[in-house]
């Protein structure tokens, strides 16, 4: 168990990387905020499988009591756990508002602008750093 849990966290890691350059990317190429949402859909995927694996693991009756040399004491669920667990709801939550960006983007009339290219009405009516090409 403790192999899967920690695979799924390293791919976590990874797949939120991924996400995140993609995601800087969007607003310059639209579809790049679908393949966003599908790393993060992948990184809240492995999150909440490392999570659900270390739990079920967890509260196995060999691994949660423990025999001592006077008594058997019952592990609990530690605070790194209950972080983690924290931080694949907030992978949930940014997974739906990437799902609305991703949408909003790409129904967006004014797709050709962004912040790559410098289009006339930045040329036109802004000052700094556009204002050398007047």
């Amino acid at each position: 168990q403790h192999k899967a849990v920690i695979f799924f966290a390293t791919f976590t890691f990874i797949f939120g990387l991924i996400s995140i350059i993609i995601g800087l990317c969007s607003p310059c190429f639209t579809p790049n905020a679908l393949l966003c949402s599908v790393a993060l859909f992948l990184t809240t995927s492995c999150s909440a499988l490392a999570d659900l694996i270390f739990f079920f693991a967890a509260m196995r009756m060999d691994t949660r009591f423990v025999h001592g040399t006077a008594d058997v004491y019952e592990q609990r669920i530690g605070y790194a756990a209950i972080i983690h667990l924290i931080a694949t709801i907030f992978f949930l939550l940014s997974l739906i508002f990437s799902l609305l960006a991703a949408y909003l983007l790409i129904s967006s009339r004014r797709t050709a602008e962004c912040c790559c290219f410098i289009t006339e009405y930045q040329i036109d009516y802004r000052q700094e750093p556009y204002a050398k090409w007047r």
